[in-house]
């Protein structure tokens, strides 16, 4: 494993820590992870890509929080409780951090299949009847990350700034 991806991995288990702990998690953390994230993805493949991934993904986040108030705004009539209380601003944060570490279609599969695992740990923990307040969402999606990013170098060695379905 390359220097970059195991300062990667401390940082996120750092995220998936503090989050699980306190429930909050530090800006600095976020910061180191958008820096490493970008320069990793630069030693994979250069900067313009890493600056057109970052710009794409960071579209999508704020496409889907578009959608998420406006859902929120037809179905409460009030954004009052959406920030901070039904999605917290570390969530987005963390979204943004790892933004240049992924292509769009890799982003988007990661973002997805990590937020189903979340899904199915709370499923779990519910039917376990613990009790559940507050999700710590960034912390298991780096949680769940540091496992990809383990398993893709000792496996594959598929670089995430290349589409995964890309076959050529």
């Amino acid at each position: 494993m390359n220097w970059a991806l195991i300062i990667t991995c401390i940082i996120l288990l750092a995220i998936a820590y503090t989050d699980f702990k306190e429930r909050a998690v530090p800006v600095y953390l976020f910061i180191g992870l958008l820096v490493i994230c970008f320069i990793t993805t630069v030693l994979q493949t250069d900067m313009a890509t890493a600056f057109l991934q970052l710009a794409i993904n960071t579209g999508l986040i704020m496409l889907l929080l578009v959608a998420l108030l406006i859902y929120y705004r037809l179905r409460q009539s009030s954004l009052k409780e959406v920030i901070n209380q039904k999605l917290g601003i570390g969530d987005m944060a963390f979204w943004i951090a790892i933004a240049p570490l992924f292509s769009v279609v890799n982003f988007m599969l990661f973002f997805i299949s990590s937020l189903l695992v979340v899904l199915l740990i709370m499923i779990v923990r519910i039917a376990l009847k613990k009790r559940v307040a507050l999700i710590p969402l960034a912390g298991y999606q780096a949680a769940v990350l540091v496992v990809i990013i383990i398993i893709n170098r000792l496996f594959f060695n598929h670089p995430f700034s290349i589409d995964l379905l890309s076959f050529n």
